[in-house]
């Protein structure tokens, strides 16, 4: 049996997926969503920025492990908790957005999904201010 090479019309996630995010950003539900992912993303930006001069060499990010030492990472983990952040409203949208003209309720949970873990990110990541500053 021939293997058939997929062409650019057989992918209806790259032909509308522009299509489909505008549709999920003019959403009442959706819409919401991704503006609170992006604008908690910026929150965590601009609290890491405001603060990162004032950081000591050694945060405690590793809440799992034992007391002390090793819970300590270097502050610069602080930018790569941001990146995590920026893959995951990345990723959120472009599901969201490949979901919505399909299944519109399932696109809307992936939605508000991600802006809750944005948002527990973001409270995780004050509250470590908080203990070292």
């Amino acid at each position: 049996m021939p293997t058939r090479v997929a062409r650019s019309q057989d992918l209806p996630v790259r032909k509308h997926f522009k299509a489909s995010f505008s549709e999920l950003w003019r959403d009442e539900i959706g819409g919401w969503a991704i503006r609170l992912s992006l604008i908690l993303f910026v929150f965590l930006v601009f609290l890491i920025i405001v603060s990162a001069w004032r950081l000591p060499p050694e945060i405690p990010l590793l809440y799992s492990r034992p007391w002390g030492n090793a819970q300590l990472l270097p502050a610069s983990f602080l930018f790569l908790v941001a990146g995590l952040v920026v893959l995951l409203v990345s990723l959120n949208g472009f599901l969201s957005g490949v979901f919505f003209p399909v299944e519109p309720l399932l696109a809307r949970i992936v939605a508000w999904a991600g802006v809750l873990t944005i948002f527990l990110v973001d409270i995780t990541v004050l509250r470590v201010l908080l203990i070292v500053i």
